[in-house]
């Protein structure tokens, strides 16, 4: 059953790693800021790191 988290699960990859290795403002985006973004009542800066 989907349900809406605060903040995301902690996980690792090897493509995470290499994200945070390479550009840790493009992990932070990615995996974290983003979270939850495509909620009608997200933050402003979640929705745009969204894409």
């Amino acid at each position: 059953m989907f349900e809406i988290k605060d903040y995301p699960e902690f996980s690792w990859s090897l493509s995470r790693h290499k994200t945070l290795m390479e550009c840790p403002r493009q992990y932070a985006y990615q995996y974290y800021t983003s979270h939850n973004g495509w909620l009608k009542n997200a933050e402003p800066v979640s929705r745009h790191a969204t894409g």
